[in-house]
């Protein structure tokens, strides 16, 4: 057996996964060559989302075995092979850094990764087929090592969020919400719209948890654009934006609006403003006389608490002639528009 520096290619037979460098043969069925390829030292204590270890005084058993593992699992992007005190450990990962927690353990790992075709700091997610970026959480990231606009995996706190990363010459956006066409059903309940649904192929929510954590880090300014059924187009752009977390139910912080498609969220609206108000769903809805206006619009949104539901809805119920129940935005047009679109940059 011999192993070449810096990579490790894993021999998958129905019995055992072997270390190799070389072509070989073993008894049983192959399932197959794949490369594992160094990347990096890191500390025990950066440990990565696991989803599977093994513990071995045998390198090759502990190796092997994770390595399987981690082949057989389509959200497996990495290996991590550590000294511990008491022999090895193979930990197979998603690949995104967490947090650091603490760890009575000492040690470095050797950390390898299945894929290298999206360079030195991403690896291809082998369900979406999209880069995703190990320590980037927002698109300004992934434009030091990427600057074609496209779908892109962001690690935001440990967790793979597939966006559209839009480069124009003086902006980089993080696109949170993008409709065109009505491929995806936007009649959600509180836990979909918390954590995002859809896809970057076609229609989608980032979430809004995510987008409390995007406006956190400092992804304060907003622009919405929209198009009616007459492809005219109008923009709207919000100097200050930012959602709470989650305890506040999302609440939103939105003022400072420039553009050509009318103020239909800021405080200066009046009657029907987002500004300041909870994220409503159609299963956690803010009541408004009687009425449930996230559930009466089917979708998830900053409905005003007053006397009327809201003069911007974009998340509403795609081509309907209910305008209560359609991609709203009042200063615009009094109907459902065709597309929407929503995205963040740093000011």
């Amino acid at each position: 057996m011999c192993f070449k520096k810096d990579v490790l290619i894993f021999f998958v037979v129905v019995m055992s996964c072997i270390i190799q460098t070389s072509r070989c043969t073993s008894a049983g069925q192959n399932f197959g060559n794949v490369i594992f390829s160094f990347r990096r030292n890191i500390p025990y204590y950066e440990r990565n989302a696991t989803l599977y270890s093994a513990s071995s005084t045998s390198v090759i058993a502990s190796y092997g075995r994770c390595a399987a593992k981690c082949i057989e699992d389509l959200s497996c992007h990495a290996i991590e092979l550590c000294d511990v005190n008491d022999g090895t450990e193979c930990r197979a990962t998603n690949g995104l850094v967490m947090t650091p927690t603490s760890t009575n353990q000492q040690g470095v790992c050797k950390q390898y990764f299945m894929d290298y075709s999206c360079g030195d700091e991403a690896f291809l997610d082998r369900r979406r087929g999209l880069c995703v970026f190990s320590f980037c959480s927002e698109c300004d990231c992934v434009r030091k090592y990427n600057s074609i606009s496209g779908g892109y995996g962001l690690n935001i706190d440990g967790s793979a969020v597939f966006v559209l990363c839009q480069f124009d010459t003086n902006h980089t956006w993080t696109v949170i919400q993008n409709r065109y066409n009505g491929s995806v059903d936007f009649d959600r309940e509180w836990t979909e719209y918390t954590y995002g649904f859809g896809s970057v192929d076609t229609e989608y929510w980032i979430g809004t948890e995510n987008i409390h954590r995007l406006t956190k880090a400092g992804l304060s300014t907003v622009r919405i654009e929209l198009e009616d059924f007459d492809d005219y187009h109008r923009f709207a752009e919000y100097s200050v934006f930012s959602v709470a977390n989650g305890t506040d139910y999302y609440r939103l912080n939105i003022s400072g609006y420039s553009g050509d498609a009318g103020d239909s969220m800021s405080e200066a609206v009046g009657d029907g403003k987002a500004d300041g108000e909870v994220f409503s769903t159609p299963d956690m809805g803010a009541h408004v006389g009687g009425r449930n206006c996230a559930q009466q619009a089917r979708s998830g949104w900053w409905y005003w608490t007053g006397t009327a539901c809201s003069k911007s809805s974009l998340n509403g119920e795609y081509a309907t002639n209910r305008r209560d129940k359609g991609i709203n935005w009042d200063t615009f047009r009094d109907y459902s528009l065709k597309s929407s679109v929503i995205k963040l940059r740093r000011p």
